[in-house]
Formats: C-alpha cells, structure tokens, sequence
C-alpha cells in the first residue's frame, strides 16, 4: 500500500506507515468532514473540508483498490495552496520529531 499526497515530498509506502501518517495528520485539523462520496468497483473519492490554523482547507482522498478488494494506494490532495504549504511545514516538523 502506497499514499501520495500534496503536502509531502514523497509517497508514503507500506500500512504502518501510512497509519502514523493518518494519526499525525488528524491532530493538527481544528475540524474536518466528509462532505461527498463518489465510488465505483475501483475507486471511492472522498471530498472533505476543514480548518488548519484557524483556516478553511478542503480537498479530496481517493482509494484505489486491488483486484481482491484491498486498498492499493491512497492519493490525498489539499487546497488551496497556501494552505498546502503550510500543513506540509507542520506535517514534515511532526513526523520529524516522531
């Protein structure tokens, strides 16, 4: 299992990785929900929105699967850009210091 998003360097591979990535990532939100759903065989797309830093960020998970039914990759995209950067500067010092 893989996870790209756009506020990290580079992917993030293998279910424990991405598990601490998940419960990094849902401390630094002041609110987040999922506001849509859209799903085929291979795909769910999740739409979402929140607050980072006392802003608005939204943005969209989408979940891939495997022919077997597991999830094989996970993309996770933020918007808009200031915020991109600046949840990926307090993401990077959080993983940093974990």
């Amino acid at each position: 299992m893989a996870l790209g998003l756009s506020a990290a360097e580079g992917p993030v591979v293998g279910p424990a990785a991405v598990r601490h990535l998940f419960n990094t990532t849902r401390t630094m939100y002041d609110g987040f929900a999922f506001v849509h759903e859209a799903r085929d065989a291979s795909r769910t797309c999740l739409e979402w929105e929140g607050r980072f830093q006392g802003n608005p960020v939204s943005g969209a998970t989408i979940l891939s699967y495997s022919d077997s039914g597991l999830i094989r990759e996970i993309q996770l995209y933020h918007r808009p850009y200031g915020q991109v950067l600046a949840f990926a500067a307090e993401l990077a010092q959080r993983l940093a210091s974990s």
